[in-house]
């Protein structure tokens, strides 16, 4: 009986040994995070997820059969999931990374330069007849860009109106424009050069080769002068002709003037026959295009019985007993006997030295 009682006091205390060695397991895994773990069982088996779709584009796993090669050793494996790499790219060029992929299809072979004498995309084909060199620096093309505008060939005797369904010509020097109302045109010349009218005018193509490009307007309203390297001469009237070089001129008529502005970036000079006036960048020069061959002269003209005198830059003249008259600046001064002129150039500091 002893020995029962004894057997069942050492299994009480091994039980109760084993739950303190348990309770003090459960208090230093829940105070020391860095204890050993027990081993941990076999995790059940999860179902398997659907594919990544960044991970189908990063990896190309699902790709069109199109671009994965030959058809026949792969069977159709229905629409991609996502588009397909190189899809929307420029031809030749690839995706920005990580959508980066190979090329797709063959490399384009590189563009032949255009001929230096090749016609403008813009010009239809039948329109161009001026021979097999092509755009050669002795024509220029005349488009005609609203109402009527009548040219007159070399080797015409009347004048011709462009039609609405024509409005190119290929034409040579010596051809002459003529705008009766409210018409519109563009002259192109080789080498990117432009001249633009808009309003009545009256222009004349008075000299095409590689020096100069030159165009007349005995009559304007509105020019719109873009020139190249090769230097545009248009000449106003009477009053002169301005040169420019690599720069835009606008030339507009107000009244009896005409206003030339150069609007840069490169230089211009106005010709006024002997002598020149530099047109920077910004700066307008006004002149008066429609004097008579026998008007006023732009100088210093003197004509009869005339004494003049200087006074610092001002020129004081006295009309003797025939009289006589005073040119300068396009207007013309009658003076009867006796009579004095005081005459202020304002914007010099002195009469020039050479006068007629």
């Amino acid at each position: 009986m002893q020995l029962l009682q004894d057997r069942a006091l050492r299994m009480t205390l091994c039980a109760a040994m084993g739950l303190a060695g348990f309770a003090s397991s459960q208090e230093r895994n829940l105070y020391d995070p860095w204890a050993p773990r027990q081993q941990a069982q076999e995790p059940v088996q999860q179902p398997p997820l659907l594919p990544n779709p960044l991970d189908i584009l990063l990896k190309g796993e699902v790709v069109h059969p199109r671009f994965a090669g030959n058809p026949a050793e792969q069977g159709l494996g229905g629409l991609p999931f996502l588009t397909p790499p190189g899809f929307g790219a420029y031809p030749g060029g690839q995706f920005a990374v990580p959508f980066r992929d190979a090329p797709v299809g063959v490399a384009t072979a590189p563009m032949v330069a255009r001929s230096p004498n090749a016609w403008p995309t813009w010009l239809p084909e039948e329109s161009s007849v001026g021979g097999e060199d092509g755009f050669t620096p002795d024509v220029a093309i005349i488009a005609q860009t609203n109402d009527y505008v009548w040219v007159l060939e070399p080797d015409e005797t009347a004048f011709t109106p462009l039609a609405y369904w024509d409005r190119y010509r290929v034409v040579p020097t010596g051809t002459a424009l003529d705008v009766r109302g409210g018409g519109q045109f563009s002259i192109a010349f080789q080498r990117g050069s432009v001249v633009r009218s808009l309003g009545a005018a009256r222009a004349v193509l008075e000299r095409l080769d590689e020096e100069v490009t030159a165009v007349g307007f005995d009559h304007l309203s509105r020019v719109i002068v873009v020139a190249g390297e090769r230097p545009v001469r248009v000449r106003i009237g009477r009053a002169g002709a301005v040169e420019a070089v690599s720069c835009r001129l606008s030339v507009a008529r107000d009244g009896g003037l005409v206003h030339v502005v150069n609007l840069g970036p490169g230089q211009a000079r106005f010709d006024l026959g002997d002598r020149t006036i530099d047109l920077g960048r910004g700066f307008r020069i006004s002149v008066i295009p429609d004097l008579p061959p026998e008007g006023p002269s732009l100088e210093l003209g003197l004509r009869g019985d005339l004494q003049t005198s200087r006074d610092g830059r001002v020129l004081r003249a006295v009309a003797g007993a025939a009289g006589g008259s005073l040119d300068w600046s396009g207007a013309r001064f009658e003076l009867p006997r006796g009579s004095n002129l005081v005459v202020d150039p304002l914007a010099g500091s002195a009469f020039p030295e050479g006068r007629p």
